[in-house]
């Protein structure tokens, strides 16, 4: 939608007639596309919690300053808490130093085993040399060849038992760890911090309050350096461009135009508004800005100096005037607002033309 700013015509009127009539002025004009939108602080962003709890204290208040890591408020959720003792526990629990005893044990039922395992093998290689002799006994051979056997199975047995604790053991010893750590991890979740250097525009709980996940607990941005955001028609996005001059109304600063310049486009199309959002910010901004303030703004996409004008409702099907002699003659069109057009060719300064609505 384009729009026109500080541009007037003098109307004249022939004698004789009733319709209006006019002749061309050269004037400066200015096209533009109107688009409107919010104020936003740069870097702005809004603090969520991310357990439900309870707010335990708030450190600040809206409109403090804060830096990076500052601590905005704590939060007091019993369960975190709860999850973080039974942690810590378990650590305790599956610890080495903890096991010692039971760790000791097994070790020594390896010794004895082993120690028995040995005497076995040796009584079973002396009835082995008897009988090599001439001098042993079959049972007795069969009876130690059993008793070595077991025995050495008791020593297998205890060492699997010993390696299966300790591999048990550290399994246990490292996952309580880490349930430990994310239980740390978790409790850090209770205290929000700033993450930039900045303000507080909002604080939405206080002390006392439920705090939930779905509603954000601060808004903060930047103290002074605000961002215009605005929206743009798909029909005229293409002709806006980066550093482009963009005229500004704030409501909370009537009858006053702020300068700008366009800083971004972002080349995604909403689809429900058919519009484009863009950026732009203060070439020269107000003493006093706040986030989320209204303003309508006109980018300016074309001006020219000494145009030849006309008024835009003398012009018929975008491409014809009436003279005032009756005749219609074709035209050029160039740079339009919502009150001018300019006439590139077909006319003159000296062609009076009429009003064709009356």
């Amino acid at each position: 939608m384009r729009l026109t700013f500080f541009i007037s015509f003098i109307f004249f009127l022939s004698c004789g007639d009733k319709r209006e009539t006019t002749f061309p002025q050269e004037k400066d004009i200015t096209e533009s596309i109107y688009a409107a939108g919010y104020l936003k602080s740069k870097h702005q962003y809004d603090v969520y919690a991310t357990v439900n709890g309870v707010v335990k204290h708030c450190y600040v208040e809206a409109g403090d300053l804060v830096s990076v890591g500052d601590t905005l408020l704590t939060i007091d959720a019993e369960a975190l808490e709860i999850q973080r003792r039974n942690a810590a526990l378990s650590s305790a629990y599956y610890s080495v130093d903890n096991n010692k005893e039971q760790i000791q044990n097994l070790e020594n039922a390896i010794r004895s085993s082993r120690l028995k395992m040995v005497f076995d093998s040796t009584q079973y290689g002396r009835q082995q040399r008897l009988m090599n002799q001439g001098a042993g006994v079959e049972i007795e051979l069969e009876q130690a060849r059993l008793q070595y056997e077991n025995s050495r199975l008791n020593y297998e047995n205890a060492m699997i038992q010993y390696s299966d604790f300790k591999r048990q053991l550290n399994y246990n010893a490292s996952q309580s760890r880490n349930n430990l750590l994310l239980s740390k991890v978790n409790e850090a979740d209770l205290i929000l911090r700033s993450a930039i250097d900045g303000k507080v525009f909002s604080l939405n709980y206080d002390s006392g309050e439920l705090i939930s996940p779905q509603r954000p607990a601060a808004t903060i941005g930047a103290k002074d350096d605000f961002i215009l955001e605005m929206a743009v028609d798909e029909r005229d996005i293409l002709e806006i461009k980066i550093g482009q001059e963009v005229l500004i109304r704030l409501d909370s600063y009537e009858n006053q135009i702020f300068k700008g310049a366009v800083t971004k486009i972002y080349p995604h199309m909403d689809t429900q508004s058919k519009s484009f959002k863009i950026e732009a910010s203060f070439l020269d901004p107000p003493m006093t800005l706040y986030p989320n303030m209204s303003f309508e703004a006109n980018i300016v996409t074309g001006s020219k100096e000494k145009a030849l004008l006309i008024p835009r409702n003398y012009l018929i099907r975008d491409s014809l005037v009436l003279l005032k002699s009756g005749d219609t003659v074709t035209v050029k069109t160039g740079l339009m607002d919502f009150r001018s057009v300019e006439i590139l060719e077909g006319i003159e300064l000296s062609n009076e033309i009429m009003n064709p609505e009356e």
